[in-house]
């Protein structure tokens, strides 16, 4: 089913488009941008927005405008995306252990903790 008959003439296939858009237009788009953003005047960067968005043009989008002061204060990071970090530097152990001997003496140590302590509570009750 063809469902172009519906659509305006600037929406078509084929059709001349919107052509340039009228200062009421942008305006329109403007109070639409400022509405998304949760504010209820538009600003200068909103009427940029919405002449870039209406006019097609190529210009690059605009920063975010800065609400709260902490955001004001982020850094962008210099180290480029592919960048690897590098190795963490070892530092030997205290007594010259492993980490698998030293839990094992460890589960040792309280397995038999918990052996006597059940040993004790037989006796009492016994």
């Amino acid at each position: 089913m063809n469902s172009n008959h519906s659509l305006p003439d600037r929406l078509k296939a084929a059709s001349p488009g919107l052509g340039e858009a009228s200062g009421t237009e942008v305006e329109r788009r403007a109070i639409e941008l400022a509405q998304m953003d949760g504010r209820d005047a538009f600003t200068d960067a909103d009427l940029v927005r919405a002449a870039a968005e209406l006019g097609g043009s190529d210009a690059a989008p605009l920063p975010p405008e800065v609400v709260a002061p902490e955001i004001g204060e982020l850094t962008a990071w210099d180290d480029p995306v592919g960048q690897d970090g590098h190795r963490a530097e070892r530092h030997p152990l205290d007594d010259e252990s492993t980490i698998g001997e030293r839990l094992v003496r460890d589960g040792i140590e309280e397995a038999d903790h918990d052996r006597r302590v059940s040993a004790a509570d037989d006796a009492d009750a016994g």
